[in-house]
């Protein structure tokens, strides 16, 4: 059986790990609060963009650090409105109707995301995949600590997932389809018959051009 595997930030909508937290932490503040949080968080962004270029994972896992102390119970608040709020404005059109010709199609549909599960999980309701892989936030004493449990979903450990999931639906990944949008998931990309760079990065697309994957711009 096929499947279509998409990554979520930046390739199904105009999000990453940054919007999401932001969002997390703002969707409760009053006007003047959420910009005076916003501007002290802001000289941080830099200094997790740097890190980024050098490595996602590490990125990942030091940027999860901000959700340390934070309640599941917060997270469930969040969540409750976060289709409505935060996911729907920020999907690409193309993406659903790319989402809807595979499920014509009878494939299967799987995110794999970088992103933590807690967020991704409204989405994967809203979309009704099949399947959702994503990070693992360690929780100790109903909160979170601010650490990955199974470490960072990226690079090799993005295959791995995706590997994980396709013997658990039977899934044949050579006949399968790939979307993703930055260098970062090349390897992702690469484990699968069908890769499509979506938005693609600098490095992607030069990657893609290499390989002759297609190439996709998707935009709200």
């Amino acid at each position: 059986m096929a499947a279509a595997f998409f990554d979520v930030d930046g390739t199904l909508a105009s999000s990453n790990l940054v919007y999401t937290y932001l969002d997390f932490r703002g969707y409760n503040l009053d006007f003047p609060k959420k910009q005076f949080w916003i501007a002290s968080i802001l000289p941080k962004l830099i200094y997790y963009g740097c890190i980024d270029l050098c490595s996602r994972a590490y990125f990942n896992e030091i940027f999860y650090r901000n959700y340390s102390g934070v309640s599941l119970q917060e997270m469930e608040r969040w969540a409750r409105g976060a289709v409505e709020r935060y996911w729907k404005p920020r999907m690409f059109p193309n993406a659903l109707d790319q989402i809807q010709e595979h499920r014509n199609l009878g494939h299967r549909i799987v995110l794999v995301s970088g992103g933590m599960a807690l967020t991704l999980e409204p989405l994967a309701r809203w979309l009704e995949v099949d399947a959702c892989a994503a990070a693992w936030a360690e929780i100790d004493r109903d909160c979170l600590t601010g650490r990955l449990s199974k470490g960072a979903l990226s690079g090799e450990a993005k295959v791995a997932a995706t590997l994980e999931v396709a013997e658990q639906l039977g899934l044949d990944l050579s006949i399968s389809y790939g979307y993703a949008d930055n260098y970062a998931d090349r390897q992702f990309l690469g484990c699968l018959g069908n890769p499509v760079a979506v938005n693609p990065d600098r490095r992607l697309k030069s990657l893609a051009n290499q390989n002759r994957w297609p190439i996709r711009y998707w935009r709200r």
